[in-house]
């Protein structure tokens, strides 16, 4: 929680560039949840000459990691739960907290992997080129070709 909100951080270097990205989940309103997104990124440690390449690539990459999210316009007020009051949604905070409090490991987050692989879950990792996906079938994990 961050200024009562449910915040994620992270940072990531990609191709030399810093990234700092903040998701904050803003509202539940009747057939959509809003959240509230922000990318930040520098390559000023980069000779002014690289700089074309790392706008382009960075948008790029912000492209495909924001691809499926629907962008809406930011109103004048973030949106608010359907009955306008702070308790749902410090619930629903509640309630997510819950659902990742055992999650504290690395082994916590492999094991619950394994476990949705074994109840129908799929993996896979997206990236530019494409990348591996994988399965449960008949007591194995497997990867198709």
């Amino acid at each position: 929680m961050v200024d009562d909100r449910l915040t994620w951080h992270a940072t990531a270097t990609v191709v030399g560039a810093e990234y700092d990205f903040e998701l904050q989940f803003v509202a539940t309103l009747a057939s959509e949840n809003c959240y509230s997104l922000r990318i930040a990124v520098t390559w000023t440690n980069f000779a002014p000459t690289d700089h074309d390449y790392y706008r382009a690539t960075s948008a790029s990459w912000i492209a495909s990691w924001t691809r499926g999210l629907n962008a809406a316009t930011p109103p004048d007020s973030p949106p608010r739960s359907q009955d306008h009051a702070t308790d749902p949604y410090r619930e629903l905070c509640r309630v997510a907290l819950e659902a990742e409090a055992h999650l504290d490991s690395v082994t916590a987050v492999q094991q619950a992997i394994l476990e949705a692989f074994q109840h129908g879950a799929r993996l896979s990792a997206s990236h530019k080129e494409g990348g591996p996906h994988f399965h449960w079938c008949e007591n194995h994990y497997f990867r198709p070709r």
